[in-house]
């Protein structure tokens, strides 16, 4: 997770303050350039999505999200 947060650091997409209380907390929020680039994300995986789906019928898509969100859920269920 360090190597992770240092190199979106590095790159400009966040930055990380020492919190204010002390401690080892180093909150991260995002930059401006983050925030650009997070949305660009987001309209580029809701484009694949639609892509994706596009064959399906709408009861199908319905489906499909329901089946997935059940599988979010069992993920979700694992880390308690």
């Amino acid at each position: 997770m360090v190597t992770l947060l240092k190199s979106l650091e590095t790159r400009g997409l966040i930055v990380r303050r020492a919190h204010p209380e002390g401690g080892r907390a180093m909150p991260a929020e995002l930059t401006p350039e983050g925030a650009k680039k997070l949305m660009t994300f987001r309209l580029a995986m809701r484009e694949v999505e639609q892509r994706l789906l596009r064959s399906l019928p709408p009861a199908d898509q319905t489906h499909l999200r329901q089946l997935l969100e059940r599988c979010l859920e069992s993920l979700r269920s694992e880390h308690k």
